[in-house]
């Protein structure tokens, strides 16, 4: 006799952020173009909406948006962390990473320096 289970596809949590945008946490081993294509998405709708320069393994566990991020966030800063890079910030609070930039008068690429008050919104 023929296996006739269906076959179940890993259907994701679809979570929803503080800012209030949704998102899901990636596996491991996952790249944006494997998250566009579970969501029904363009690769360049995950590339856009993450600020991500290219389409690379994630880590597990990394929040991936599936909408825009937002200019601006409830809390009003953030204390950087020793290694943390702005766009570490960016995913954390869901605002877009030119925006962060803007906001502090960072050049593109520059990362805070440990301790720094990050303003979140104006």
């Amino acid at each position: 006799p023929e296996n006739t289970t269906p076959k179940v596809l890993a259907v994701r949590q679809i979570e929803v952020s503080d800012n209030n945008i949704k998102f899901v946490k990636a596996l491991n081993g996952d790249t944006p173009e494997a998250i566009a294509s579970r969501n029904e998405m363009g690769l360049w709708q995950i590339m856009k909406y993450n600020d991500f320069a290219e389409n690379k393994p994630l880590l597990a566990g990394e929040v991936v948006y599936l909408q825009p991020k937002r200019n601006s966030a409830n809390a009003e800063y953030h204390a950087v962390s020793p290694g943390e890079s702005l766009h570490q910030i960016s995913q954390k609070y869901g605002v877009k990473l030119k925006r962060l930039e803007k906001l502090n008068d960072l050049q593109s690429g520059e990362n805070p320096n440990t301790g720094t008050r990050i303003a979140l919104r104006k």
